[in-house]
């Protein structure tokens, strides 16, 4: 049925709706530390003072988050890549909390049963799942093994 539905959308309309340079109001502003400039500026962000080498690290993560979510799409479907694999709501796309509040189940649509989660301490981090607290991981994302396979599996590639 998602597939269907993102059938009735024009084409390109998700990719223009979902990243828009410049201001970026993050709606549960209020989960994150109150030390956090996104808690302090009640969820709108302007990233214009960042430094070069940041900006193009972004860039990157930013770029292959958002291939990643039409692979995911393409071997998984819409709920499954527009959901973060389960770790964020499917509208809209906030992170799921760990411990859901009936308020989270009135206003979010969500059709995977799952809860948020916390990125791990040390190792790698799945590219494509949101998590409830970010610390540390810029040098530990990475496209998961799943996902890898996904990507080899679409090719249509024989090994042998």
């Amino acid at each position: 049925m998602d597939d269907e539905v993102m059938g009735l959308l024009p084409n390109g309309i998700v990719q223009q709706i979902s990243f828009n340079s410049g201001y970026i109001y993050h709606s549960n502003w209020k989960e994150w530390y109150k030390s956090h400039s996104i808690h302090k500026t009640e969820g709108w962000v302007f990233n214009l003072e960042s430094k070069e080498e940041e900006e193009e690290e972004d860039f990157k993560e930013t770029s292959a988050h958002e291939i990643g979510h039409e692979l995911l799409q393409a071997y998984h479907g819409t709920i499954y890549s527009w959901q973060h694999k389960g770790s964020s709501y499917y509208f809209p796309e906030d992170r799921k909390p760990i411990n859901e509040s009936l308020s989270d189940k009135i206003t979010h649509l969500d059709f995977m049963e799952s809860n948020g989660e916390n990125a791990a301490k040390s190792g790698e981090i799945d590219l494509m799942k949101y998590y409830n607290d970010y610390s540390d991981y810029k040098d530990r994302i990475v496209a998961s093994e799943k996902d890898v396979k996904g990507l080899l599996w679409l090719t249509k590639l024989s090994l042998k």
